[in-house]
């Protein structure tokens, strides 16, 4: 038996990292990310709840107390429509330590993408005015097609890292490209561009192609954190991603 350690991943300050003699794909994130999303979580959700009392309240003495809350809460969200990735890229799982920053952007757009396709269906169903529904359609065409962009960025990286087996051989992989990126995100830039062109359109396209948003967004989520799990459990994504072949 060679008692030798492979070599292994080298953190930033240039000390090896390993785990029980084994490389490691990357150092561990967790301790500064899991302090700094709860602190964001915490800050953004109390804002929103102390600015939804005073706007409760009713007084316009208040007011700038609802719109700083309603601020606070925005950055706030904003932060945290990456968490999951950014969180899921700071394990060692090959899948997704392969391309941390992408990961994390594409679920930002996706949050962004979600969000407007809600706000949409919340204004159908009251009637909103047709310079909502305008502005409403901006922003989930600049989200959507941001959104494509990073998804099949995100497809070619998983690619180029060798890590793609766990969505192609476990059936991910056509939920990750028919329901994320055609459907969720895909169908959505098309319809947009449409309605730009075209902009006086019956309701119910919008009503269908916003609940294609949300079910695309839910299934980006769920397909990647499958397919990490079926990722963590082939020793071959690990030596790949790293470089190294087994002793």
């Amino acid at each position: 038996m060679n008692d030798t350690a492979p070599p292994s991943v080298q953190a930033e300050d240039g000390r090896d990292v390993t785990y029980y003699g084994l490389p490691s794909v990357k150092p561990s994130l967790w301790g500064g990310l899991v302090s700094g999303y709860m602190f964001i979580t915490g800050v953004g959700g109390s804002a929103q709840i102390i600015a939804t009392a005073a706007d409760l309240v009713g007084d316009r003495a208040l007011m700038p107390i609802v719109r700083d809350g309603r601020y606070i809460a925005l950055g706030a969200g904003m932060a945290m429509s990456t968490y999951t990735g950014a969180l899921l890229s700071a394990t060692s799982t090959p899948l997704w330590a392969a391309a941390p920053r992408r990961i994390a952007a594409a679920f930002g757009a996706s949050a962004m993408a979600s969000g407007a396709a809600a706000l949409t269906i919340a204004g159908l169903r009251r009637s909103a005015s047709n310079n909502a529904g305008q502005a409403l359609g901006l922003i989930a065409l600049a989200a959507s097609t941001l959104e494509l962009f990073l998804l099949l960025s995100l497809r070619r990286r998983f690619r180029e890292q060798g890590v793609d087996g766990a969505l192609n051989e476990s059936g991910w992989g056509l939920a990750y490209d028919l329901g994320a990126v055609a459907i969720g995100a895909g169908a959505p830039v098309l319809h947009h561009v449409e309605s730009m062109i075209e902009p006086k359109q019956p309701p119910r396209p919008a009503l269908v192609i916003s609940l294609a948003v949300l079910a695309g967004g839910f299934l980006l989520r769920h397909a990647l954190l499958r397919a990490g799990n079926v990722s963590a459990k082939r020793p071959k994504d690990y030596f790949r991603f790293t470089g190294r072949a087994p002793q």
